[in-house]
């Protein structure tokens, strides 16, 4: 059926052709005031080969995938905590769609104080000495953060795009400066009439691009990864069923440690004397990066009992890197012990 010229015209959008100046559009982008500012600017992210190697958070969406236990939400809510700590202008929106926010605030106390989150829930006297100070300091550095980072559960009910978007048109009325929204995993956000979860992921999707321009928010949203991915190092085809957000993403962190899969593995490391004798160590492999040219591996040693990642250094990057090309060789049948392996890179370094 063809619309009347009229009601076609009253049901236009109310943007306006003035709005993409071109004039302003390369201030924006030359001149160095504007262009130091958000959202041309990105924000330092914590992690220092990380936030270089994907030029830190912009108002765009970046995605983090993994299987189940690999430590995909604790990594998110640590980049959140970062944010707001090393950048003063920043402020987050953490949105959990699977965690109470007080096990997720306590877990921050516990990141920010490297006080064991077991102590930091229930404070033992005979452990005070050891750690008291530590959860103090845990606590007040969380407390200080308290007008910039938000955690939203579902505490109040269930949480749809509509109220997304109104949680972020609040948070704009108290701030004009960067806002990132982590969305814990994306794709529980509900959406009215939309129940098939490849639907679901296709509008999410679009909304969250607009969401990102229209708001000007940076956007990093946790997923699952295809059923099994868990039992190898994943690729980009495990979130072949969530297309739209795989080709909508500027960044693809996919996350794995090998230790869950394998005790014996050769990616841990030994911390003698300390709360954590055994630290796993996960990869980070930027997958897909149009921030940047660099893709590949980043790794990071994980403390279980503070729910802490520490990125490792340069050298020990490329010590790893090695590692996992003799176990691709070994798997290959050309390669020798990985273990073996291991110590030899150590020597080397």
């Amino acid at each position: 059926m063809t619309v009347p010229r009229k009601t076609a015209r009253s049901a236009m959008s109310k943007l306006k052709l003035k709005a993409f100046n071109l004039a302003e559009q390369l201030k924006s982008a030359t001149d160095p005031a504007m262009r130091d500012s958000w959202p041309q600017a990105s924000r330092y992210i914590g992690f220092p080969m990380l936030s270089e190697r994907i030029d830190g958070f912009k108002n765009t969406i970046y995605a983090l995938a993994s299987a189940s236990r690999m430590g995909k939400s604790t990594f998110a809510l640590q980049l959140a905590y970062q944010l707001v700590r090393d950048n003063e202008d920043t402020h987050v929106l953490f949105v959990s769609l699977d965690q109470p926010a007080r096990e997720l605030n306590l877990k921050l106390v516990s990141m920010a104080g490297e006080a064991p989150i077991d102590y930091v829930l229930h404070p033992d006297p005979l452990q005070a000495e050891k750690y008291e100070l530590k959860r103090e300091r845990g606590v007040k550095e969380i407390f200080d953060l308290k007008d910039r980072l938000t955690v939203i559960d579902e505490s109040f009910g269930a949480l749809s795009l509509e109220d997304l978007t109104s949680l972020i048109d609040q948070k704009r009325t108290d701030c004009d400066g960067p806002l990132v929204v982590f969305l814990d995993p994306y794709y529980k956000l509900r959406l009215t009439g939309v129940t098939e979860f490849s639907e679901r992921v296709e509008a999410l999707a679009r909304e969250l691009k607009t969401l990102c321009l229209s708001r000007e928010v940076g956007m990093f949203c946790t997923t699952r990864l295809a059923q099994g991915a868990g039992k190898r190092r994943p690729t980009l085809e495990d979130l072949e069923e969530q297309s739209p957000l795989l080709y909508d993403a500027q960044v693809i962190l996919l996350s794995y440690c090998d230790y869950y899969n394998n005790a014996d593995t050769s990616f841990m490391e030994w911390e003698w004397g300390t709360d954590d004798l055994m630290v796993p160590i996960v990869e980070l492999q930027v997958a897909k990066n149009r921030m940047g040219g660099f893709s590949g591996r980043l790794y990071y040693r994980f403390y279980t009992s503070h729910s802490k990642f520490k990125e490792c250094p340069a050298v020990e990057v490329d010590n790893y890197d090695k590692m996992l090309k003799n176990l691709q060789k070994g798997d290959s049948g050309v390669a020798e012990d990985s273990v073996t392996a291991r110590f030899e890179l150590i020597d080397e370094k």
